[in-house]
């Protein structure tokens, strides 16, 4: 069965996620920019997705999983405020240009290192 882009976005949270509570939604803007066509609330399934799996995988839950959770939540918000102002079909670009905004929780993603790009990826 081949690969789905979700299952990438999935990897690409479990490898980047930095738990230093200054780093935790930096994840979030690289996973947008690795895969700025998908739709904004497809980067809360990625996140929710590596969230459970990893608390899986640890006895007693990953102690990190509550903050994936918390990401997820914000993206799904930041979904719904792009949306009431007008934008339609929200892309994860999208959500990276609205965050360049001084954003509290991801940081402007045109500071961030980038890494591997997913631009032929589509959902």
């Amino acid at each position: 069965m081949a690969e789905r882009p979700t299952d990438h976005m999935i990897a690409f949270v479990v490898e980047g996620y930095d738990p230093a509570p200054n780093r935790r939604g930096a994840v979030v803007v690289e996973l947008a920019r690795a895969f700025p066509k998908v739709r904004g609330l497809h980067l809360t399934l990625a996140l929710s997705a590596a969230a459970e799996g990893m608390d899986a995988m640890w006895s007693g839950g990953w102690i990190e999983a509550p903050h994936l959770y918390r990401l997820a939540s914000l993206v799904a918000v930041d979904v719904l405020k792009l949306e009431a102002l007008g934008v339609k079909d929200v892309r994860a670009a999208d959500l990276v240009s609205a965050w360049g905004r001084d954003d509290p929780v991801f940081p402007d993603g045109r500071r961030l290192p980038r890494r591997a790009r997913a631009d032929d990826l589509t959902v």
